[in-house]
């Protein structure tokens, strides 16, 4: 028996590590040079697996491409504006500007970059989060449960050290950051 939340954070992670991957080609092909992108140290953008799996859990049940694919758009172009306006008022930057791109609007959200997502949609909803749901079948439950919980603990540790880094918080988290670090050296070496 499938444990569904495990398959559910396991895809977000999957989801958001692809969209790393295509964010940082894409953006390094236009730029003609290495650019790292997201605002994780590591090799997620967990703006990515929110789309994917809001697709796959809040549109799974619509059945006709188009209306998935419209449906699929509407909900990643929400997220992508939202998400746009929390990091600038959070960190008083932004990740990406669609300033260049036709029909955008403040920069935030543009045409090209909906039409995308719709696709994106249909393809994890119809393709991609059925042949996980496959795979993950085929996995022990406990060890399913075990990768889940090990990408959270790692992503959370990603997270407060990234917020460490944007906001300065140094002196707040570097106690546990520094905690964290000596566990886990102690760990590997002591192997």
């Amino acid at each position: 028996m499938i444990n569904l939340v495990s398959s559910a954070v396991v895809s977000f992670f999957i989801y958001a590590f692809f969209g790393w991957v295509w964010e940082t080609a894409y953006c390094s092909y236009i730029e003609k040079r290495f650019e790292r992108r997201g605002f994780l140290f590591g090799p997620i953008c967990p703006i990515y697996g929110a789309g994917a799996m809001g697709a796959v859990l809040l549109l799974g049940w619509i059945g006709d491409p188009f209306l998935l694919f419209v449906a699929g758009a509407t909900l990643a172009t929400i997220i992508e504006l939202i998400t746009a306006r929390a990091l600038l008022i959070s960190f008083g930057k932004r990740w990406w500007d669609y300033s260049h791109m036709p029909l955008n609007y403040k920069g935030y959200i543009c045409a090209p970059a909906t039409v995308l997502f719709g696709g994106f949609s249909v393809a994890c909803v119809q393709i991609i989060q059925p042949a996980f749901m496959q795979v993950f079948a085929a996995v022990a439950p406990h060890t399913l449960s075990l990768v889940a919980a090990s990408m959270l603990a790692v992503c959370s540790v990603d997270v407060l050290c990234s917020i460490e880094r944007e906001l300065g918080l140094a002196l707040y988290l570097n106690g546990a950051k520094n905690r964290i670090m000596y566990e886990l050296q102690n760990y590997m070496y002591s192997r």
